[in-house]
């Protein structure tokens, strides 16, 4: 807290900024409140990339968003602050503090604001989260029923998760059954009801949870109904817990939303109101899922093929940018081309070139809507050698040419 000393001291010269010409944004003082989770961590990291690319800012870190009380940010705001992003429940007082004020806001998985103007949300892509996970599942054909286990704290981010998984599943001609899991029953009553539930369903079948936590609830009631998994029950959470993903017997196939992302989008945005010469509407983001990791616990995975892949994955997102190609991805490995090619058919249904040129597109795309640098520019940070290669794929790809897709993109909503 002490790096916010000696900055504008009242709410008048924050409005009297406010309305002046924008400044650079480096060397602003910008307050993020997170909850102490692996998932703020992540967002954590988002920021942290925006800023090392965009900003230097100099951030307020409050590692528990509980401490984000309104006295603790009246005495933030009586020694300065630019920017505010938060992350964290229970913190509602604290954000009618902050919405009196006209400080720019970004929340991250929040819903409500009472300021109408200078906020920006990211939320996380439920629809995508629950298309996904059946998309996933459809890829085996063989399952004779598919189910969907709400979380014992449901909320509307679990709904959505719910109807999208039903409703992909319906176009492709399946049906999903529903259990819910009121909190009120407490944990032995409700456990017993999910292994008699699962029990009844036609096997093999397919489960999505609505969060790790809830799937590992659903793999003790595999258990305990003597059910086999993945042969009899298929499951498959959202979160991608390591703690619990890793550690569950068998291994926890998970979903990992985009939370970094939502990390960086928040930083761009908070960045393009405090930059602004005028008041900015609200506006919302959404962000999807990163990746399906692959354990034990989901339809016909090889664990080793799951595990060798998510090294490789690992290697490829720390330097697909920097010009590597499939040999440097296999000598890392140690194993032979062939083998890891293999592999990554099973896991992922594409070649080890095919996921870098992936990852190498995404970023690229990233970076058409997070800067105003030249394509030519951006090609070449992402780790192409032309611009030709990554245009013909980004075409074929989009739909479209990577000057148009900037230009379409200004909502900066991101899937």
């Amino acid at each position: 807290m002490s790096a916010l000393m000696g900055r504008r001291n009242d709410i008048k010269s924050r409005q009297v900024a406010k309305s002046a010409p924008s400044t650079p944004s480096g060397g602003r003082r910008v307050l993020v409140a997170l909850p102490y989770s692996h998932i703020s961590q992540r967002k954590l990291d988002g920021i942290f990339r925006y800023v090392c690319e965009s900003s230097g800012w100099e951030l307020n870190i409050m590692p528990n968003g509980s401490l984000l009380t309104p006295e603790a940010f009246r005495v933030i705001e009586q020694e300065g602050v630019d920017g505010v992003v938060v992350s964290a429940d229970g913190v509602e007082l604290a954000l009618a503090e902050i919405a009196k004020t006209r400080i720019p806001t970004v929340l991250i998985g929040q819903t409500f604001f009472p300021r109408a103007t200078d906020v920006a949300f990211v939320h996380t892509d439920e629809t995508a989260i629950g298309r996904d996970a059946a998309l996933f599942f459809l890829r085996d054909a063989h399952w004779n029923s598919f189910g969907y286990v709400h979380s014992r704290a449901p909320g509307t981010w679990d709904t959505a998760r719910a109807k999208a998984f039903r409703a992909t599943l319906a176009k492709h001609s399946a049906a999903c059954r529903e259990f819910p899991d009121p909190d009120h029953l407490g944990a032995r009553r409700s456990e017993a009801r999910l292994a008699d539930w699962l029990a009844e369903l036609p096997r093999p079948v397919a489960i999505l949870a609505a969060e790790d936590y809830c799937a590992y609830r659903v793999l003790n009631a595999c258990k305990k109904a003597g059910l086999r998994v993945p042969q009899d029950v298929a499951v498959v959470g959202v979160g991608n817990t390591a703690a619990i993903c890793e550690n569950a017997v068998p291994s926890l196939t998970s979903l990992e939303p985009d939370y970094e992302l939502q990390g960086y989008l928040a930083a761009r945005h908070l960045d393009k109101i405090m930059c602004a010469k005028r008041t900015q509407k609200e506006e919302h983001v959404y962000c999807g899922v990163r990746r399906i990791v692959a354990r034990e616990s989901a339809p016909g995975t090889n664990p080793h093929a799951g595990l060798l892949v998510q090294k490789a994955l690992a290697y490829i997102r720390a330097n697909a940018c920097r010009g590597i190609g499939a040999h440097d991805v296999v000598s890392h490995l140690r194993v032979s081309r062939s083998l890891a090619d293999r592999r990554f058919r099973e896991v992922l249904g594409t070649t080890i070139l095919g996921t870098i040129l992936g990852v190498r597109l995404e970023q690229t795309r990233r970076s058409l809507l997070a800067t105003e640098d030249a394509i030519a520019t951006i090609c070449a940070r992402c780790g192409w050698r032309s611009e030709n290669h990554p245009k013909k794929l980004f075409r074929e790809k989009y739909g479209m040419s990577m000057r148009d897709y900037r230009n379409a993109n200004k909502r900066e909503v991101t899937q």
